[in-house]
């Protein structure tokens, strides 16, 4: 029997547990084995088990080890393990701390240790047993690198990727690592640095597959369609049975509109992954851009597939200890759109108004991007948490501990989705509102559908799993941005042709759509079509639509595309177009909120399901049913009539913006008042279904329209829903001070001092040249760092700020350097002695940064400053400075200030610090004035105005009443 259980050990640490088993059954229960050592062969046993990944059979056999007296560290370690692959989290915990409290240097049992309590959002304990493990082995990658994941999952980049760079500063060819950084590039928009990452990890690595992914969604990104679906298609060739790479690649497809060939990768994507959730979702959303597709196909699909695969939860929810119909309820909202997201500009008006004595709010956020629309948000909720990670099983414990009454899901089938915490039902009440909202869900745990009359008409009933809550006016409030740039006139005046447009996601653009918005162009001679979405930089793609409308005797000169830009550009570029097009089946959403809010008209025909009627209602609700037809014969007859009628486009230019925000669609307060009426309606349907044991208890609500009185009386918001006046482009992750308070479940003052805690991170930073000054970045006296980089200098500043500035502009990188002491230190060091946490600035003319960007610091993220700089290339570099800085509460405001707004002359200097507005002036810059842009930013508290002009001081002064 010795024999045996040597030649077993042999094969285990050959990683051969088949063989082992042979050689261990007949030990188990060998009299020839003294008592005290009968722990030995099932412990061997339950190694080989889980080596083989049968860990309920492998934690059997250590239980028993123990049983037999195995004092030994790696079984209760392993038994930790097995627990652990089996998400029996307290298991796990127990006999994790067992083993590190029989061996305090066993650096596996703290590493396995960490991850348990990781995967129970018990942050503080992980981070404990990092730090452990990193005493044990201070040059220990992996150690750094799971730091670093915590950094991430809270959002705080800056330091993920710190950390990041440690773990490769370990291992060069820590490739996870590599991708980690990559990834963070790519959400702070730094493509070019994720470019190079992935490059250097294609040379290097050795499993191709995961750098190549990355590098190829890296492209769609981009939108370069054909660089990423080669990647996929080489990819494919290769490896056929490989579902995750054939999901991205219907992904693809879909996006360029190629509808079947895209679903049927998806089909094939469904039957190859184990994880069924994310190709289901993805394909049930296809079907909705796909003309083809009936409504009764798409319900019998959504219906199929996810009683199939994906409605198999436990259905026994909580039930609350206090059952009144009137107490106060607990409502929670999951959602990764709590940020600068369609489902942010959609949400953020009505949440604020929902009452403190009514209702306790709670958001489960799984996306922590944390932008100006996340500061509104927070600030108006009882409860933020963040559960980025988590499992299904944690998260669904994490909401039941909380004890929620209500509980909205924010994202259904779009990214960031949480249906499988739905299907668990964790709270008594399970509700569907924006945010991957096309159709019904196909869960049966959801109990309502949040829509409207226009959304769902009466007889729709039946294409719902979901009873239906029908809103009075839209199902959803529409906060514009305060950035929003100002309405011109119709761009047919001065072009003498009229421009057609629509900047939605091209999914929805297929031959259809583009037949029907040919035949309008026939009708209204030398129109243009004008395309907007980040697929347009692909050369293929503009070349598919142009080979389409070249058939319908369009001519190319007549189609006008561009990409991505940042979302002030975006809304700027209405500016260029007369009319909006909306496309079918598949109808737009935000897109159409934002066309009418720049006082463009919207064209739309309802489509076969949701998906095709969100234009519909806001246009109804906006009080311009005028523009929803009935037919593609009347769509095309509305949109050549109004194309032929230049007056009134030039009348609903001028009052659309106005006509927009005085309706419902953008009445928070109206929205609010209606949501608390329906939020208490559907918890008293679930109590009288409790007293009366009915199981289905759940019926069609339709919430009737208040009175004015009324409304006052249910909301405690605004009387009107302000603008959002922060500005973001989305590229900051920074952490806000506001996450820090009692009700947030973030990242605690622990973590984020993990570099001071972490000494022997701290010791690999000292001792091998992480963090070291090399003679490039050494300080100047003056408190600057100078570092070139391919088309930019950025300066270092002492305040801890980086300017960035053009790699050529050698005279000014001096002239700030030289007269950093001289001239500007005394002033920011006035500054530095006033600003405060939370304040609100405004820098008139504020070039390169040099005082905007130490302001931003001071005031921190629950402060703000705004920013004006006419000028395009400097605005261009403070921009690129804000994402250097990670400053999403700096707006970089576009233009000039003088005494009343309007367009003015700017002169460009040698040294763009002394660029002023002048008659000399070769460029053409808006103007704007503090009064103007106080009162279009929903008139903001400032703290502190700082104006350096070059000689318009008074002009600004004098606009500032």
């Amino acid at each position: 029997m010795q024999k045996k259980i040597k030649q077993a050990q042999k094969y285990l640490e050959w990683e051969k547990p088949d063989q082992a088993i042979a050689e261990l059954k007949p030990t188990l229960d060998s009299k020839e084995i003294q008592q005290e050592y009968r722990w030995v062969p099932n412990h061997m046993m339950g190694i080989a088990l889980s080596l083989k990944g049968e860990h309920k059979a492998s934690a059997g056999y250590l239980e028993k080890a123990v049983a037999h007296g195995s004092d030994q560290p790696e079984t209760y370690h392993m038994l930790s393990v097995n627990y652990f692959n089996l998400a029996q989290f307290d298991n796990a915990e127990k006999f994790g701390r067992e083993a590190v409290e029989r061996r305090d240097d066993f650096l596996k049992a703290w590493l396995n240790l960490g991850s348990v309590y990781r995967s129970q959002a018990k942050l503080d304990e992980a981070l404990d047993c990092y730090k452990k493990a990193n005493d044990l082995d201070p040059s220990n990658a992996g150690v750094a690198f799971r730091i670093g994941e915590i950094y991430r999952d809270q959002g705080d980049l800056d330091q993920a990727m710190k950390l990041f760079d440690i773990t490769l500063q370990v291992d060069e060819n820590y490739e996870s690592a590599i991708l980690e950084k990559a990834d963070i590039y790519i959400k702070q928009a730094n493509f070019g640095e994720a470019k190079k990452c992935l490059l250097k990890a294609r040379k290097e690595s050795k499993s191709t597959i995961p750098v190549e992914v990355s590098l190829a969604e890296l492209y769609r990104e981009l939108g370069d369609y054909d660089k990423a679906m080669g990647i996929y298609e080489k990819l494919l060739k290769d490896n056929p049975n490989n579902g995750g790479l054939r999901l991205n690649y219907a992904l693809c497809l879909q996006e360029l509109s190629r509808f079947s060939e895209s679903e049927n990768h998806y089909r094939q994507a469904i039957e190859a992954m184990s994880d069924r959730q994310e190709p289901i979702s993805n394909y049930l959303m296809g079907l909705h851009y796909n003309p083809e597709n009936s409504r009764e196909y798409i319900f019998n699909e959504h219906v199929r597939l996810v009683k199939k695969f994906l409605d198999s939860g436990k259905k026994q929810q909580p039930i609350p200890k206090n059952l009144s119909k009137d107490k106060k309820l607990k409502v929670g909202f999951v959602s990764g759109g709590f940020r600068r997201h369609p489902v942010g500009f959609m949400i953020v008006g009505a949440m604020e108004q929902l009452l403190d004595e009514q209702f306790e709010i709670y958001c489960y956020t799984t996306n922590n991007k944390f932008d100006f629309i996340t500061r509104r948000i927070h600030k108006n909720i009882d409860t933020w948490r963040s559960v980025v990670g988590y499992n299904t099983e944690v998260l669904t414990n994490i909401i039941q501990e909380d004890e929620i009454d209500i509980l909205i899901d924010l994202s259904g089938h779009a990214e960031d989705s949480r249906l499988k915490v739905m299907a668990n039902k964790p709270a008594p009440v399970i509700v569907k509102w924006v945010g991957g909202l096309f159709n019904t869900t196909g869960l049966e745990a959801f109990d309502f559908l949040i829509t409207d009359e226009f959304e769902s008409p009466k007889g729709e009933e039946s294409y719902y799993t979901e009873k239906l809550v029908r809103m009075p006016d839209d199902y959803i409030s529409y906060t514009p941005p305060a950035y929003a740039p100002e309405v011109h006139s119709v761009s047919a005046k001065e072009k003498s042709y009229v421009t057609f447009g629509c900047f939605n996601n091209p999914t929805k653009v297929n031959e259809v759509v583009l037949g029907r918005w040919a035949e309008i162009m026939r009708q209204v001679p030398e129109s243009h079509l004008y395309l907007k979405s980040k697929q347009y930089d692909t050369a293929s793609f503009r070349e598919q639509i142009i080979e389409i409308m070249s058939e319908e005797d369009i001519s190319r000169d007549r189609l006008e595309f561009e990409g991505h830009t940042s979302h002030d550009d975006h809304l700027e570029a209405y500016n260029e177009v007369d009319i909006a097009l909306d496309p079918w089946p598949y109808s737009g959403g935000l897109t159409t909120c934002e066309a009418l809010y720049m006082g463009v008209p919207v064209i739309t025909m309802p489509g076969p399901t949701f998906a095709g009627r969100h234009s519909t209602t806001h246009l109804m609700n906006a009080g311009m049913g005028q523009w929803v037809t009935d037919s593609w014969e009347e769509y095309t007859e509305k949109a050549v009539a109004l194309a032929n009628n230049r007056d009134e486009l030039e009348q609903w230019r001028s009052t659309l913006r106005d006509k927009l925000r005085n309706s419902a669609v953008c009445d928070g307060k109206r929205f609010g008042a209606h949501l608390s009426v329906a939020f208490r309606k559907m918890w008293r349907q679930w109590v009288q279904g409790l007293e009366n044991n009915i199981e289905d208890w759940q019926s069609q609500i339709t919430v009737e329209a208040l009175s004015d009185d009324e409304i006052n009386a249910l909301t405690d918001g605004p009387e009107v829903t302000p603008l959002i006046t922060i500005k973001d482009e989305g590229h900051s992750e920074q952490k806000s001070s506001m996450e820090k308070n009692n009700n947030t479940d973030t990242m605690n003052e622990s973590v984020l001092d993990t570099e001071k805690l972490v000494q022997g991170i701290e010791q690999l930073e000292n001792g091998n040249g992480v963090g070291k000054e090399s003679p490039e970045h050494s300080p100047r006296t003056n408190g600057f760092a100078e570092r070139r980089q391919e088309e930019n200098y950025s300066i270092e500043t002492k305040d801890g700020v980086s300017i960035n500035t053009p790699a050529n502009t050698d005279i000014l990188t001096t002239y700030v350097l030289s007269e950093q002491e001289e001239w500007f230190e005394p002033e920011l060091g006035f500054v530095r002695q006033f600003l405060q946490p939370g304040m609100t600035v405004i820098d008139a003319g504020a070039s390169f940064g040099t005082y905007s960007l130490p302001m931003a610091k001071q005031v921190g993220p629950a402060g703000a400053v705004y920013a004006f700089e006419p000028g395009a290339m400097v605005k261009k570099h403070l921009e690129k400075s804000k994402m250097d800085n990670d400053f999403g509460h700096l707006e970089v405001v576009g233009r000039g200030l003088g005494e009343k707004a309007g367009e003015a002359s700017f002169e460009t200097a040698e040294t763009p610090e002394l660029n002023r507005v002048s008659e000399q002036g070769k460029e053409t810059v808006p103007l704007t004035s503090l009064d103007a842009w106080w009162g279009f930013a929903g008139k903001p508290d400032i703290d502190f105005l700082k104006v350096d002009v070059n000689g318009m001081e008074a002009e600004v002064l004098a606009g500032g009443s």
